[in-house]
């Protein structure tokens, strides 16, 4: 199968069926990282998304997914700011999370339980912190591509996934008194029991704390 970076350089060389592999390839994960957190219009949204990288194939550097999700990011930080400015508000998305700016449900929670529980624990940290967490343990980016895909130090992006774990860790034990339950919510962030991270991600469950350095990319 040709690598994301092969099907780009055949798109960019006028192979039409090379981009139209690659952005299918990458459409479901792009869809459910807006969906979580921009339910009301995400529709809009996604397709905005797949529109700029479409624009903006020339100048598209490092992995194609970190470009596509520091795009959606973007995007969605943008739709938000447009809406409290109309509201004349302001917005910090260090401190503010997806369901302080849009409580309602989101159409993505899934009919397994500890996937609506993971969602709506996402959903109430802060979105910068929910953005590291989802794109390092859902989407398996590096610290160094998420660095690049969100325009940030690769330090501050290790802080965010550390930081939003803990926040994760507590709105999970506030949302679920069961900690097994809560456990498996977590384990929803699409790693698989045999992977290394779950071990880490089971000791946040149980209280420990992760140093920085345990958040490089997937080997």
């Amino acid at each position: 199968m040709a690598t994301d970076l092969e099907l780009l350089d055949r798109w960019r060389a006028g192979d039409q069926h090379a981009g139209s592999e690659l952005f299918e390839r990458h459409f479901d994960a792009v869809y459910d990282y807006i969906s979580t957190k921009a339910p009301a219009n995400h529709d809009d949204l996604v397709q905005r998304t797949m529109m700029a990288a479409l624009e903006g194939r020339d100048r598209i550097r490092g992995e194609f997914a970190a470009y596509l999700f520091g795009t959606a990011t973007r995007i969605v930080y943008g739709e938000y700011r447009k809406r409290l400015q109309d509201a004349e508000r302001q917005v910090d998305f260090g401190v503010t999370s997806a369901f302080d700016l849009a409580p309602g449900p989101s159409s993505v929670l899934s009919a397994r339980a500890e996937r609506a529980l993971l969602v709506a624990a996402l959903r109430q940290i802060p979105l910068d912190f929910q953005v590291a967490v989802e794109l390092h343990h859902m989407h398996g980016l590096s610290g160094a591509a998420i660095a690049t895909a969100l325009e940030v130090p690769e330090g501050t992006v290790r802080s965010r996934i550390r930081r939003g774990l803990a926040q994760l860790r507590e709105k999970l034990a506030a949302l679920e008194s069961d900690p097994v339950r809560a456990q498996q919510a977590l384990r929803a962030l699409g790693i698989e029991p045999e992977d290394a991270a779950v071990a880490n991600v089971r000791k946040l469950a149980a209280g420990a704390e992760r140093e920085s350095d345990e958040f490089d990319a997937p080997g």
